[in-house]
């Protein structure tokens, strides 16, 4: 996605932070990828993540799309399980590995909200509450695959809630940033 992105930016600033991002997570998964080595054999990839990675879920409209998805969410999201890991699998080598981590993923939600906040202006409204209800669908079936694997009344009762709070507070800070008001994120629900 960052390739893309960088590949359709005309802005050298823009390109030149995309590269550096490729990068940093080229190197993310190579550290990943040796810790879970160690572990044995690695599971497959979540369907609905692995099916957004590969394109399922493109977002054929602006880019800023794909970055509010990329550097928001999926970051957003990211960053956040790297600090819960450190209390559900208490491994001192997975917290120094997160650790190590986690400033280049606050630097690219840091760039998300930048990117957000300075081309909000360049959409119309009906875009961006476009933008707002695939970011909401694409973030919720993503969360449903998840939830998947948790045991049936576990998942009832603890998975929705989880999946309703977490979008909450995606909403709140899209809101926040400007993508769209209260009331247009209310109608795209």
């Amino acid at each position: 996605m960052c390739r893309d992105l960088r590949a359709g930016s005309s802005d050298p600033v823009e390109r030149e932070f995309l590269q550096g991002q490729i990068s940093d997570e080229t190197r993310h998964i190579a550290l990943y990828r040796r810790y879970l080595d160690r572990l044995g054999a690695v599971g497959e990839a979540e369907p609905a993540l692995a099916d957004a990675l590969a394109g399922r879920f493109v977002w054929q409209g602006s880019p800023l799309g794909t970055i509010i998805a990329v550097h928001l969410l999926l970051e957003g999201e990211g960053l956040r399980v790297q600090r819960e890991f450190g209390r559900w699998f208490p491994c001192d080598l997975l917290c120094q590995i997160n650790a190590s981590i986690s400033p280049d993923e606050a630097r690219h939600i840091a760039f998300g909200r930048r990117a957000l906040v300075a081309r909000i202006g360049m959409l119309d409204e009906e875009e961006r509450v476009a933008i707002y209800h695939w970011l909401e669908g694409l973030w919720r079936e993503c969360a449903r695959s998840v939830s998947d694997d948790i045991p049936g009344v576990i998942r009832l009762a603890l998975g929705k809630r989880w999946m309703n709070e977490r979008w909450a507070r995606h909403r709140r800070i899209l809101i926040r940033l400007g993508l769209v008001s209260a009331a247009e994120a209310g109608m795209a629900a």
